[in-house]
């Protein structure tokens, strides 16, 4: 079965980094922050979002940050482990709805790549 010899870890983590992800800023300290947030993750025959986990991540990157006064309990976007913008909450609605849509269209090409015609 194709699927089953797709080594899944390396691209998933790449395309999960591509993904911009809505995240809940837990705490802060001066240069990093933890986030909760979900991950794209693969279950053997197709993507999904985990539970949610928390990750640590850096306030600014290269001396830069999208959202140098990101606070616990703001709403922020990261894409690539950075962070890019701040989110009202119809911003992280409207993020998460078109992440659901585009795993469902994704999971839909996947079955039909695979199934016998």
């Amino acid at each position: 079965d194709f699927l089953e010899k797709v080594p899944a870890e390396q691209p998933v983590r790449i395309l999960d980094s591509c993904r911009i992800t809505p995240v809940t800023v837990l705490s802060r300290t001066a240069d990093r922050i933890e986030v909760s947030c979900q991950l794209l993750v693969w279950n053997g025959s197709g993507l999904n979002l985990s539970e949610p986990v928390t990750r640590s991540l850096e306030v600014a990157v290269d001396g830069y940050s999208a959202v140098p006064d990101v606070a616990p309990g703001d709403e922020v976007a990261v894409h690539w482990d950075r962070l890019c913008a701040r989110l009202t909450p119809s911003a992280r609605a409207n993020l998460e709805a078109s992440t659901r849509r585009q795993l469902e269209v994704t999971n839909r090409r996947l079955v039909a790549a695979v199934s016998p015609r």
